[in-house]
């Protein structure tokens, strides 16, 4: 069952990578877990509105960037509307990392 979220996992992540900051930091700033961060980002735990405003001040955005999802198709082809989440497979062929074929000395 998925519990109705504050925040947009994926806007909070994103805020966070832009400023600069590790998970570990931006628990520090807020006095909270590492653990919480995670989870938040994660969308599997719901951030409170003042653990909310805080963030986003120490991030310097609006509060809305980090609890607004926009869809993100039109900038991510793939991605889901709501949590920036992949939806088509990833292209195998761009996986393979494989050496060329070596010739046999004939």
């Amino acid at each position: 069952m998925r519990i109705k979220l504050n925040q947009c996992p994926e806007g909070v992540a994103e805020a966070r990578r832009n400023a600069g900051l590790t998970k570990t930091a931006l628990a520090g700033a807020v006095g909270r877990s590492l653990s919480l961060i995670s989870e938040i980002e994660g969308g599997t735990r719901n951030a409170q509105p003042d653990l909310l405003a805080k963030m986003a001040a120490i991030l310097d955005v609006p509060v809305e960037q980090l609890t607004a999802c926009e869809p993100r198709n039109a900038a991510a082809p793939g991605a889901h509307a709501l949590h920036g989440e992949r939806t088509t497979p990833t292209d195998q062929s761009d996986m393979r990392n494989e050496p060329p074929a070596r010739r046999s000395a004939s």
